[in-house]
C-alpha cells in the first residue's frame, strides 16, 4: 500500500516466501501462492467494491506501529480464509478466470483450474494432465488469459508456449481445449 506521501507500507507479512498473488474480479477471493507450493484462499463475499479491499485494510497511519505491524504473521490472521490446494513445487502465476472463481495454478510442476468458492470445491482438478501432455511433463512459468476469457496462454519451463480455448459448459465449468502447441520450445531454462 502506497500513502499519500508515496511511502510504501506492509500490510500482510508471511512466513512462507510469497510467489503469486490474485483477485477475483469482483474482489470476493484473493488467493496467494507460496514457494513451499501451498496456496491460501481469503474470501471477502460481503464485498462490495471501494477504494481499499478489505485484504489491503490497515488502521490509520498514525495507530500503526510499524515494528509491531512486521512482528506479526499475518498469513492466518483472517477469519474467512482456508488452505487451498497443495503442490509439490513453488506456485509461480495464480489468474482468476474472468467473472468466475476458478483459478489457474502455474506451478514448477504443471498447471491446473481449480474452484475456490470454497474448501468443499478444490477437490477437482481440471487440465492439470492435458498440460502435463502438451507440456512435455515439465512445469510452467507464467499464464496469460484474455478479457472476457476465451483464450488462455500458458509457457512452460522448456519456454514451450501453449495457447488454450476457454468456454463454460452448461454447469459454470471452465472447458478447456488445445488450439496450439509451439513444436520447438523458445526460450530455454537451465
Amino acid at each position: 500500500l502506497v500513502d499519500k506521501e508515496n511511502k510504501f507500507q506492509a500490510l500482510k507479512r508471511y512466513e512462507d516466501a510469497v510467489r503469486a498473488v490474485a483477485f477475483s474480479d469482483d474482489g470476493k477471493r484473493v488467493v496467494v501462492g507460496f514457494e513451499t507450493g501451498e496456496v491460501e484462499v481469503y474470501k471477502f463475499d460481503d464485498y462490495e467494491g471501494g477504494t481499499i479491499h478489505p485484504f489491503a485494510r490497515v488502521t490509520a497511519k498514525d495507530d500503526v506501529d510499524e515494528n509491531d505491524l512486521l512482528s506479526q504473521d499475518l498469513s492466518n490472521s483472517h477469519k474467512d480464509s482456508f488452505p487451498g490446494p497443495q503442490f509439490d513445487l513453488p506456485i509461480r502465476d495464480l489468474q482468476f478466470l474472468p467473472q468466475t472463481f476458478w483459478i489457474v495454478v502455474a506451478t514448477e510442476s504443471g498447471m491446473c483450474i481449480i474452484d475456490v468458492t470454497s474448501s468443499e470445491s478444490l477437490d477437482k482438478r481440471l487440465l492439470e494432465r492435458e498440460v502435463q501432455e502438451h507440456h512435455n511433463e515439465g512445469g510452467i512459468r507464467g499464464v496469460a488469459i484474455n478479457r472476457p476469457a476465451t483464450l488462455m496462454a500458458s509457457l512452460g519451463m522448456d519456454g514451450r508456449l501453449c495457447v488454450w480455448d476457454v468456454k463454460e459448459d452448461d454447469s459454470n465449468t471452465p472447458k478447456v481445449t488445445l488450439l496450439q502447441r509451439e513444436k520447438t520450445v523458445c526460450i530455454t531454462k537451465k
